[in-house]
């Protein structure tokens, strides 16, 4: 509690403890307790275990000034001046060592029952937009559904047509960039069949292939292919 007060000024205020300490005062001060009434001057203080209630002070000096009280449990032992403690140094502390803490062992944790968890809806979660995606060479990407994933085919915008002939044995498909696929069809009259790579397309066969690659062929001389390109 710290207040002004002018000569004979009261005031009141509760306080719970076991001990008022007289911080600051111009003279005498007046203070009346449940248990008694003390006059004190400055540095001077009540004890008393049973100090609860209301605390009435009067300033008993003649001019006005600052009464400040102190108030609380134990034993209150104020600076040796009066008015503060000053730490000029604090010595160095230097810990050598701690003692190593071992845990032995761990009590067990057994949860016998989870509380039930319902969720009854989940808030839809709107996809604005996605950031691209780059893959690198011999990046793969794996799409897994329980429902059919369609994809649009590739499609194109012209066709070329033309006939290879196996000579000295062998025949080439030039590369193109832009042929999306090509449809390769061996006539029933050929009379064996040809090689694309170690794969027979046998007399009469069709194949698709999604390639603008180069294809190289290879078969019995004058043997043909049927090629139809579709361009994108």
């Amino acid at each position: 509690m710290k207040q002004i007060l002018a000569p004979r000024q009261q005031v009141q205020f509760t306080a719970v403890g076991e001990f008022i300490y007289v911080e600051r005062a111009p003279g005498k001060v007046r203070i009346r307790t449940q248990r008694g009434e003390y006059e004190l001057t400055e540095r001077a203080q009540i004890k008393d275990a049973q100090l609860s209630g209301l605390i009435t002070v009067e300033n008993m000096a003649n001019v006005e000034g600052t009464i400040e009280l102190r108030y609380g449990y134990g034993e209150y032992v104020p600076p040796n001046d009066g008015q503060f403690v000053s730490v000029v140094e604090i010595p160095e502390m230097t810990i050598a060592k701690l003692p190593p803490v071992v845990v032995e062992t761990m009590p067990d944790v057994v949860i016998s029952e989870m509380p039930e968890t319902v969720v009854s809806a989940m808030p839809p979660v709107a996809v604005e937009s996605l950031p691209s995606i780059k893959l690198e060479n011999g990046q793969a990407v794996r799409i897994y559904a329980t429902s059919p994933v369609l994809s649009k085919p590739v499609g194109g915008t012209s066709v070329k047509t033309q006939t290879l002939t196996i000579t000295s044995g062998a025949a080439t498909l030039a590369a193109d960039s832009a042929r999306a696929h090509v449809l390769i069809k061996a006539p029933s009259s050929n009379a064996a069949p040809v090689l694309l790579g170690d794969y027979p397309i046998e007399p009469g066969e069709k194949q698709t292939l999604a390639t603008f690659g180069e294809l190289q062929l290879t078969g019995t001389d004058n043997d043909t292919l049927h090629i139809i390109e579709v361009m994108r």
